[in-house]
């Protein structure tokens, strides 16, 4: 191997040439699925009526699943350093899942169900916890995750 290497042309073959052809094939595998799924019209964009009923359709879900005595807020978006405490005190107290439905890079799509099911699921805790029950779990976490780190 360290012959090789002493060849310059080899040497140059192997550290600048090899990469820049394997990141060529990855981008036009990439190109070719995303090119695959465009025909396939996969990533054809919502009119605004199929938009409006996912949302109800998100509204359904919550309605459904307090029926069934499930209790869930979904959420998105970077976590607070608190999210885990919250997470559990709310499980603990009240029953109530959490359902991380995206992360940082969240589509408009499914920020909107998410908050119209949780609308709907924030109504029917306020009504079983108290209008005051999430808020108070919040800075319970809050104050746990600062004595924690202090």
């Amino acid at each position: 191997m360290i012959k090789i290497l002493t060849n310059p042309i080899i040497t140059v073959l192997i550290f600048c040439c090899i990469p820049v052809i394997a990141v060529l094939i990855y981008f036009a595998f990439i190109c070719t699925i995303a090119f695959i799924c465009d025909c396939l019209g996969l990533f054809k964009p919502l009119t605004p009526e199929e938009f409006q009923a996912k949302v109800q359709a998100a509204i359904q879900q919550a309605h459904d699943d307090i029926a069934h005595n499930h209790l869930e807020l979904r959420r998105y978006g970077t976590p607070a350093p608190a999210s885990n405490t919250y997470k559990q005190i709310i499980l603990d107290r009240y029953q109530i899942h959490t359902n991380v439905v995206a992360f940082c890079r969240v589509t408009e799509l499914k920020a909107n169900t998410s908050k119209a099911y949780n609308a709907i699921m924030q109504v029917e805790i306020a009504r079983r916890f108290g209008p005051d029950a999430l808020s108070q779990a919040l800075e319970e976490a809050e104050a746990i995750h600062l004595q924690q780190y202090k």
